[in-house]
């Protein structure tokens, strides 16, 4: 398990960053859904991490770490949705709601055809908001690398070029991918050993401790490129949150090796 300064490091930040956006009091613009879905995508990024940081202090690093890609891929989503000049985005997100209903309904005829008496066929209106999506796994019509390379059309590097989250995706979310997928390379710590009676394994320790120490640099670090992208959105002044960011992420990387 990493180190308790470090947890508190990043307990830190989500506990003055909840109270932040609550007394801001802030209020949805108009009829939008734009404002509502990025303030929800704020909230799940906060839950996960408070979920994230329990299993980091139980000693379940790896675990944690897997988890922890779904705070990166929120940051993609946010800034996805944020980087574009109308409200289409967060309206074809919300509305990919009607094509995971049409696909369930598919499903449920599928396996469960005796019972199709028992389920109301899905609304036309739903049937028709789901016809606009072609891939039943992709809400934005387009690849996650696609979202995660589009040009930046606020953030410019130090060469003067649009800003891309290249890194993010391929080397952050394609990592953190291996954990959440069980694939080979997160399994090393649960082999056993040749000619010896396998005995269930809670994993690698010092690996635990490793991606543990990660997740909790990753968690803040796309926590703050989440309010960064949606306070900005908001059209919300942020110098506190960038505060609390600063000294948080200076907390965790001094006690970091």
């Amino acid at each position: 398990m990493p180190k308790t300064n470090q947890i508190e490091a990043a307990e830190f930040v989500i506990g003055q960053i909840v109270p932040i956006i609550d007394t801001r009091e802030i209020v949805p613009r108009g009829a939008s859904v734009q404002d509502r879905v990025i303030l929800a995508l704020i909230s799940k990024a906060l839950r996960v991490s408070e979920g994230i940081l329990v299993l980091v202090r139980a000693g379940f690093g790896a675990e944690a770490f897997g988890l922890s890609r779904t705070v990166v891929e929120i940051a993609l989503t946010v800034r996805y949705i944020c980087n574009d000049a109308g409200v289409d985005r967060a309206d074809r997100f919300t509305d990919y709601i009607a094509k995971d209903t049409a696909v369930w309904h598919e499903i449920f005829e599928k396996f469960y055809p005796q019972n199709r008496v028992l389920v109301n066929p899905p609304d036309p209106e739903i049937l028709e908001r789901a016809r606009a999506f072609k891939n039943p796994h992709s809400w934005s019509g387009v690849t996650l690398r696609c979202i995660a390379t589009e040009d930046d059309l606020f953030e410019v590097d130090s060469e003067g070029n649009p800003v891309r989250w290249e890194f993010d995706y391929e080397a952050v979310y394609k990592w953190a991918s291996h954990y959440v997928h069980g694939t080979a390379l997160s399994i090393g710590g649960h082999a056993g050993d040749w000619g010896h009676v396998y005995h269930v394994r809670r994993g690698d320790p010092s690996e635990d401790e490793r991606l543990g120490q990660t997740t909790l640099v990753n968690i803040v670090i796309y926590l703050s490129k989440i309010c960064v992208c949606a306070f900005r959105d908001l059209g919300i002044r942020n110098e506190l949150i960038n505060s609390v960011f600063e000294r948080g992420i200076a907390r965790l990387l001094s006690e970091t090796p």
